[in-house]
């Protein structure tokens, strides 16, 4: 859906913030009332792609804060809308002029942001807009609006759910008392698709095996399945903290932060939050029976119960990258409480590469939008001119 940005200033942007990938054509329209930009002493429009990366760092040296930035710009193509003639149009005289880029068919890295309070990161594509005076000490107008970009990625060539699979393990000793009593223990086994990349926009099949085990029992309460009561497996999604956090590190002017950002919960497990993961979700949730299970030669046993939660991922994040100064992971946390101090199970499950999972030719067919922070959509700019920005939902 394309937006319109009206302001008083007699100049207007009409462009659609859609998704693009390499090639991708980016156009719009610039209407100018001649009458108004004349008296606002305008004199001449252009209409400017640009694609930049910038990075910031803060770091106290001899308890001096410094903060330290870098810049690189990756697109820059700039066209000439129309300039002022001699002659004052009358007020209702209305011009609209088009311009249109093609975006390099190199692969760029995505849209991203990150803001902290100790550093910060964006790859950001835009367009702006500027209406210059002829003085160049005047203050003139500038109109910037941003879109999301994907570069193109390797596609999966099977369905997801018929892909080998990739396991995480891991586990925890707990015991239900802070000092005394025998341990018990939680087995956690996290399974995903074992392929070469995972695709954004599609459904991601995975699985999730708790296994509990109470504390060592004589053989003689190897019929009595009451003696397990510590620690008992989740009987739902919502007793499970599952999230999506990615790992960036970004330097500037040599200088690096590594920092860890929750992007959401994943959809059907914790309290429902909005999330970069999930538009939909189904968890289905598989209990197994209660059974002895003996230690070794000896005249102990445990008594275990499993469950198994079965869904989807459906990713929207910015798929991974590595340009220098910026780099970006994901992977999935997990965290289950228990009754007791201390007792909580966690367990990491890299994501490893992510892809748009787009190529030139699929990329026309349906798909989703980019998960970024309102303030992508606003570009920061430090000089003096006017400024108009927007949000994409709006529209008119």
């Amino acid at each position: 859906m394309s937006l319109c940005i009206i302001n008083d200033s007699g100049v207007e942007l009409d462009f659609n913030p859609e998704l693009r990938f390499p090639g991708s054509l980016v156009d719009g329209r610039v209407s100018i009332n001649l009458a108004t930009a004349a008296r606002k002493g305008f004199t001449v429009v252009t209409a400017e792609l640009i694609a930049e990366v910038k990075t910031r760092v803060d770091e106290d040296k001899l308890s001096q804060p410094l903060a330290f930035n870098e810049q690189h710009t990756l697109v820059s193509s700039k066209s000439v809308l129309w300039t002022a003639d001699a002659r004052t149009p009358p007020e209702s005289t209305i011009i609209t002029a088009s311009f249109s880029f093609v975006l390099p068919d190199r692969q760029l890295p995505p849209s991203f942001l990150y803001e902290g309070s100790d550093a910060s990161a964006s790859i950001q594509y835009y367009v702006k807009v500027v209406a210059n005076k002829k003085a160049w000490y005047k203050s003139g107008l500038k109109i910037y609006r941003s879109f999301a970009y994907l570069p193109f990625g390797e596609a999966v060539q099977f369905p997801l759910i018929h892909a080998p699979r990739r396991i995480v393990k891991d586990h925890l000793m707990l015991r239900k008392g802070v000092m005394f009593g025998g341990m018990g223990k939680v087995e956690g086994e996290f399974s995903l698709p074992d392929v070469t990349s995972l695709p954004l926009f599609e459904d991601i099949p995975f699985s999730l095996r708790i296994r509990c085990f109470s504390k060592p029992f004589p053989e003689s309460q190897s019929s009595n399945p009451s003696v397990f009561t510590f620690p008992l497996p989740p009987t739902s999604s919502d007793q499970i903290e599952m999230s999506l956090l990615s790992l960036s590190n970004l330097a500037a002017q040599k200088h690096w932060k590594r920092v860890q950002i929750k992007q959401g919960s994943i959809q059907g497990f914790s309290k429902p939050t909005k999330s970069k993961c999930s538009d939909h979700y189904v968890v289905e949730a598989l209990r197994g029976n209660l059974s002895w299970v003996r230690i070794g030669d000896s005249r102990q046993g445990r008594w275990c119960q499993e469950v198994i939660f079965n869904s989807t991922l459906h990713l929207k994040c910015p798929p991974t990258f590595d340009i220098g100064l910026l780099q970006t992971s994901y992977h999935i946390q997990i965290k289950i409480p228990f009754p007791g101090v201390g007792n909580e199970f966690s367990m990491t499950v890299p994501l490893g590469r992510i892809s748009s999972g787009m190529s030139k030719s699929t990329h026309d067919i349906a798909h989703g939008m980019l998960d970024l922070p309102p303030s992508y959509w606003e570009v920061a700019q430090s000089d003096n001119q006017s400024t108009v920005s927007s949000e994409p939902s709006e529209s008119r």
